[in-house]
């Protein structure tokens, strides 16, 4: 959550696009065109998202190693027809790839892109 508040705070909607996403997620898929990790990334949260939509049950594909730990355990009723990924998916994804810090870097490196001058990523002293 920590991470998505900070990655949040100041970003452009306009270098987003229309995505139906979450903003964070949008940016994660609009950094995977040009980073390689961010990618990565995107391309199992979209493998993940059209698994858990497509197929309620095929085991080929959707049984990733890392899939288990990605859901949210203590999700209050039933999530049997949620239809919705877990929250922070491509968080939770980047940290089991060991990813997320070279993603946040890029995004620092990057803030001009991506992030109002008043942002925390933008910020010469947090943003790091």
């Amino acid at each position: 959550g920590a991470v998505e508040a900070c990655l949040s705070h100041g970003l452009k909607r306009r270098t987003l696009g229309l995505f139906k996403t979450s903003s964070t997620t949008a940016l994660i898929h609009k950094v995977g065109k040009c980073f390689q990790p961010a990618a990565n990334v995107s391309k199992i949260v979209q493998e993940i998202e059209s698994s858990d939509i497509g197929s309620s049950g095929s085991g080929d594909s959707s049984s990733r190693l890392g899939k288990p730990p990605l859901v949210k355990k203590n999700s209050g009723s039933g999530t049997s027809g949620c239809s919705s990924p877990p929250r922070y998916l491509w968080i939770r994804v980047a940290l089991f790839e060991k990813v997320l810090a070279k993603i946040i870097d890029y995004l620092v490196q990057n803030s001009n892109k991506y992030y109002e001058k008043d942002s925390l990523v933008a910020d010469p002293d947090y943003g790091t």
